[in-house]
């Protein structure tokens, strides 16, 4: 859909206005981000101000996909007062999808930034690394230090990675090897396989074949060595587990645990 589409565009605007299914108003406002026009971009911008909290996350990414920089000030300015976590996280999101250079410090700020701080600082992290934004390595690495959600550390962990931080990689593998529980060792894995670190195979093929290692983690050990070994951009094991066919995922995850 283009600018140009008139119809399309009247009866999504419609939806935005008179819908009272959320779920459908927001794919209206998904679908209004691909015309790609100003007055389209004017109507989401002057909604972004105005709409209830739920919509807020959907129309910052909407904008982002409309991929024109001059939202990025309204989106900045906007997540100054934001106190939703969700709706930082789409925020903080957009602004990293525009690659917008100003929104550094912004983001940056994030980091540290309650309430409680939420979950929204690992997109924080993830949106400076997808600028990207090298300067912000040493603030990353000192907050993945210091970080006690381990959700959180592994977004900075894999933002790290994305921004060819030489730290993460021993950092990833002694987290695999002596992380505190299962989950840290299970979230370390995982990174090095988002990330498809080659360098840390013999360390991921020592876990999973070792018997006295927690099962999860050995599985997740070798679903990282698959994706470290799959070029594609999605990795064959997770379409395979991501299929229509429950019971092909299923199967799957069966005769890996049994060769384990």
């Amino acid at each position: 859909m283009t600018g140009t589409d008139g119809p399309a565009i009247a009866a999504l605007t419609t939806a935005l206005d008179s819908e009272t299914d959320p779920p459908t108003r927001h794919f209206a406002v998904e679908s209004l981000g691909f015309a790609r026009c100003a007055a389209v971009r004017d109507a989401l911008l002057a909604r972004l101000r105005s709409s209830i909290e739920q919509e807020r996350a959907f129309i910052a990414l909407a904008l982002a996909i409309q991929g024109d920089p001059i939202v990025a000030p309204a989106i900045r300015e906007a997540l100054k007062s934001e106190r939703e976590v969700s709706v930082r996280s789409a925020y903080c999101t957009a602004l990293g999808l525009l690659h917008d250079r100003d929104s550094v410090e912004a983001l940056e700020t994030q980091l540290d930034a309650g309430p409680a701080r939420g979950w929204h600082r690992g997109f924080a992290a993830m949106a400076l690394a997808v600028l990207p934004n090298l300067e912000s390595r040493d603030v990353l690495w000192k907050r993945l230090k210091d970080e006690t959600d381990a959700r959180v550390r592994a977004d900075y962990s894999v933002a790290l990675g994305l921004l060819n931080d030489g730290r993460i990689r021993d950092y990833l593998v002694d987290e695999l090897k002596n992380g505190v529980g299962s989950f840290d060792k299970c979230a370390a894995a995982e990174c090095l396989g988002v990330l498809r670190r080659a360098d840390a195979v013999p360390e991921l093929a020592a876990m999973a074949e070792n018997v006295r290692v927690e099962g999860i983690v050995r599985a997740i050990c070798v679903v990282a060595l698959g994706q470290i070994a799959d070029p594609s951009l999605v990795p064959k094991l997770s379409r395979l587990a991501s299929g229509g066919d429950a019971s092909l995922g299923t199967h799957a995850l069966s005769e890996a645990l049994t060769i384990l």
